[in-house]
């Protein structure tokens, strides 16, 4: 089973490699502010998809302060630098959702609309780029790779344009550094995570041991690494150590994981993953410090939502969703480390998902 499993891992992995070596240039409407949908944010906020449209609200104790939007997928904002990307619904198409992007920075409200669709828009710390991947049409082979735009001069950024970056696995570890794992061209190997420099525009190796794919990483403020690595055994959780060079094993039984914060006070990293042993997505931490991975959530929820988004805020409070039943309706909770408990924020269950502030992202 594993063995099949691989197999259709790397078979996907070369068609989504192969098909975003094409890139094209970015269509963008640049003008002055015009009012937001989104009059204020708020340290922590949540969407809400209702009968009447979408609803943003502060979220804490419970919900607040509600604002109504339209057609608004998700949302990447910076409250110290008055900086947002709304990533917007445009229309349904036949494989893919038909989107635009929409960036306020400071007085200034920027569009991108030529492609077809956007996906995975992440917003640098201090607002300054925004890295996505596009379709230039409604079909999956019409991948154009992974994008950077400087909000600052309003334009496309140049960017290593030999290596084929895997999926989504890309973040930035500053504003003028961007960590991806991808396969150079013309390299038949695992691939490798590099680290491009958006002031010297040169990229440099940051690991290149695989010995199978690479599904996940994260970057810490150290410069160590977590990551998920695939091969014929199975998937293992892995921590990089770049000061001795050296990796360690925090668990073979994760075999995915979709959202993640940290907690820089404590040195906790939070996560949503599947365990591949029970199929059951929970709540988990991982204490950098002596590499140990807990299991936070079991019944409460009964488990969490992949799709519904993290934050964390100043207390180190971590809110995630999770499900009670099947009826297909979340709720939002907060796990709070003090205490070591999970409390249950929202009341009636609905479909929410959690916002990330980048000021908060780290729990500083």
């Amino acid at each position: 089973m594993k063995k099949e499993k691989m197999t259709t891992c790397v078979s996907l992995l070369i068609i989504i490699l192969f098909s975003m070596s094409a890139c094209s240039n970015l269509n963008t409407n640049v003008k002055t502010k015009d009012k937001s949908q989104i009059n204020k944010f708020y340290d922590i906020m949540t969407l809400s998809s209702e009968g009447d449209g979408e609803k943003l609200y502060e979220v804490g104790n419970s919900l607040s302060n509600k604002i109504n939007v339209s057609k608004i997928i998700n949302v990447d904002y910076n409250l110290n630098n008055n900086t947002s990307v709304i990533r917007n619904f445009v229309s349904n198409g036949s494989n893919l959702t038909k989107t635009n992007l929409q960036i306020y920075n400071g007085n200034k409200e920027i569009t991108l609309n030529k492609s077809f669709s956007y996906s995975d828009v992440i917003l640098s710390p201090k607002g300054t780029k925004i890295a996505f991947r596009s379709f230039s049409s409604d079909n999956l082979s019409s991948a154009e790779g992974v994008s950077i735009y400087s909000t600052v001069n309003d334009s496309k950024l140049k960017f290593d344009s030999d290596v084929l970056i895997s999926g989504n696995l890309y973040t930035f570890l500053d504003d003028d550094n961007i960590l991806y794992y991808g396969v150079t061209n013309g390299e038949n190997d695992y691939g490798k995570i590099f680290d491009y420099n958006f002031k010297t525009n040169k990229k440099t190796v940051i690991y290149d041991k695989f010995n199978g794919y690479c599904t996940f990483f994260s970057a810490l403020e150290n410069g160590n690494l977590i990551f998920i690595e695939q091969n014929d055994s199975g998937e293992v959780l892995n921590y990089y150590n770049k000061s001795n060079n050296s990796v360690s094993q925090i668990s073979s039984n994760l075999s995915d994981i979709y959202s993640y914060v940290v907690d820089e006070k404590n040195n906790i990293m939070y996560l949503l993953g599947d365990d591949s042993s029970t199929g059951s997505v929970q709540l988990y931490s991982i204490n950098l410090t002596t590499l140990k991975l807990g299991r936070l959530t079991y019944d409460f929820p009964v488990t969490a939502d992949k799709n519904g988004g993290m934050a964390i805020n100043s207390l180190g409070q971590v809110y995630f969703c999770g499900f009670m039943d099947n009826s297909g309706n979340n709720s939002i909770f907060m796990y709070d480390h003090s205490t070591n408990s999970t409390n249950l924020i929202t009341t009636t269950p609905g479909q929410y998902h959690i916002l990330t502030n980048w000021q908060f992202r780290s729990g500083t």
